[in-house]
């Protein structure tokens, strides 16, 4: 008994095997049963026109109703419950053009195959035309300028700048491959500086305010000011020929083509200089913050009527010991550096740019300001000055001194720049700047002075300094463009300079402490 159960069961599970995995023949794929349903139905596929790609999300639809539908990610298409008939298909895709099938025949029952292919849309336009310039102060602007350019040359932008840290166009130059800078301020390129290098402001040739050096002092100019620094180191025809080692170009920002505004801050501090608690100092101005004078350092009335010639003259003081007394009395009694705080090292900037319509025509503007404080500081350094013999190979020390030395600089500057566009092939324009730069140095020596002073004897030298330096520059220029002269442009310029230095109220004193043999101290 059990061994008819057993094929029973084997027959029943081969047959619902056999349902299962055999498929349905292709036409029973496309037809409707009569019995259940009358209406038709229309499937396809809706393909690209030359390569015979799918396009998926094409609509499909009847025109007249409201039925429609989408092809999937392979094209294809179904349209349901349609009753027997004549249609007229759509078919529409982005960027294809539109098609309609019409007469498209339904049967009760049956699915009519409809296969679509759509061609690409496309228009003839006119020509157009875009132009624009490379922005003078982002790293790519600047690639594509030492690109194009005939001479050997490099730059650094104003993103760069940024993100390098430089306040200064000095600091700025130091990332410039040839470039060095001495003293924190003078450039030299390829090895050459003074009278073989040549510096520019917009194009224009700027005067140095130092009275011993022809180097313009780059640490005058404040990086929130600036687009860009360029740096020639070959000769070209539109250059003046009065450099051997190469040229800088510094320009400041330029005509905005939207509005723009900015605001940026930054503080630093060094253990070694704010955090010492030796920084020297001495008693300035209530200015000396912004880097100017308030009047504190000023000549004497007294002393400035007073002729040289008669100052070294003793006997006319000896005569005269009040007048003597009175100028002794009205010059500056602090002699010596003092302990203090180190402020510490900030920058603060502010730029503001737009155009406006006057006349039917744009005017661009834009004003910057910025302020920078910074301090520097050592403690441990050493000065020496040595000689040597005719019959010696050694050294023999003529002074050596321990030297602290403290310096604290405030710059302010601002531009303001106008341009107008006279037409779109012509534009003038006017930039104004200026910088200002104060800078307090307190220094303090001590140590032998071997070749005029015993060997217990103590030299000590002390240094107080305030100078002022500043650069005044106003520019008119303009440029033009001529399409029908081969396509010329015309740049031209005209400017004023002014630079300043001055040191007022410069304070050294030096004395030599002898020890007697009462024990006393003697000062000279």
């Amino acid at each position: 008994m059990s061994r008819y159960w057993t094929r029973g069961l084997l027959s029943l599970g081969l047959a619902l095997f056999l349902g299962s995995v055999v498929p349905p023949s292709a036409g029973a794929q496309d037809e409707i049963d009569p019995e259940v349903e009358t209406a038709g139905a229309i499937t396809g596929t809706v393909v690209e026109a030359g390569t015979g790609n799918p396009l998926p999300g094409a609509n499909v639809t009847v025109e007249g109703t409201t039925i429609g539908t989408s092809t999937d990610l392979k094209g294809r298409y179904r349209l349901d419950g349609l009753e027997p008939g004549t249609y007229d298909i759509l078919i529409s895709f982005v960027g294809f053009q539109q098609k309609t099938v019409t007469e498209v025949t339904v049967q009760a029952g049956q699915a009519t195959q409809l296969e679509v292919t759509l061609a690409e849309e496309t228009e003839q336009l006119d020509e157009v035309v875009v132009s624009a310039e490379a922005a003078r102060d982002s790293e790519a602007g600047m690639l594509k300028k030492r690109a194009e350019a005939a001479a050997l040359s490099d730059a650094i932008s104003a993103e760069t700048m940024s993100l390098s840290g430089a306040g200064t166009a000095a600091a700025a130059m130091e990332k410039v491959t040839g470039a060095s800078v001495i003293e924190g301020k003078y450039v030299n390129v390829r090895g050459l500086g003074g009278r073989y290098a040549s510096t520019q402001l917009n194009g224009v040739d700027l005067p140095s305010s130092d009275p011993e050096s022809n180097s313009v002092q780059f640490d005058l100019f404040p990086t929130g000011l600036l687009d860009n620094i360029t740096t020639l180191k070959t000769f070209t025809p539109d250059r003046p020929g009065d450099f051997g080692g190469g040229l800088v170009d510094i320009t400041t920002k330029s005509f905005p083509e939207q509005f723009t505004a900015s605001i940026s801050s930054s503080a630093t501090m060094n253990t070694q200089v704010q955090g010492s608690g030796r920084f020297l100092t001495h008693p300035g101005g209530s200015l000396d913050w912004l880097g100017f004078d308030d009047g504190t350092r000023e000549m004497p009335s007294t002393l400035a009527q007073t002729s040289a010639e008669d100052i070294p003259d003793r006997p006319i003081f000896a005569s005269n010991p009040e007048r003597y007394s009175r100028l002794s009395k009205s010059l500056n009694g602090v002699m010596g550096p003092s302990g203090g705080t180190a402020p510490v090292n900030q920058s603060y900037s502010v730029s503001l740019g737009n155009q406006s319509d006057v006349l039917g025509r744009p005017l661009g503007y834009v004003f910057s300001l910025s302020y920078d404080r910074e301090a520097s500081f050592y403690g441990d350094g050493e000065t020496g000055r040595y000689q040597l013999g005719g019959n010696s190979d050694e050294l023999s020390e003529l002074i050596l001194l321990e030297d602290q030395k403290a310096t604290e600089e405030a710059s302010i500057g601002g531009i303001a720049n106008l341009t107008y566009k006279l037409s779109e092939n012509h534009e003038v324009g006017l930039n104004s700047l200026y910088t200002h730069v104060g800078e307090s140095t307190t220094r303090f020596q001590e140590g032998r002075w071997t070749a005029e002073a015993g060997p217990d004897d103590v030299l000590t030298n002390r240094t107080l300094l305030f100078k002022e330096r500043d650069v005044r520059s106003v520019q008119l220029r303009g440029e033009s463009y001529f399409k029908e002269l081969g396509r010329t442009r015309i740049k031209w310029n005209g400017a004023f300079s002014k630079t300043t230095q001055e040191e007022p109220d410069r304070r050294f004193f030096a004395s030599i402490a002898r020890v007697q043999a009462s024990g006393d101290t003697l000062y000279s």
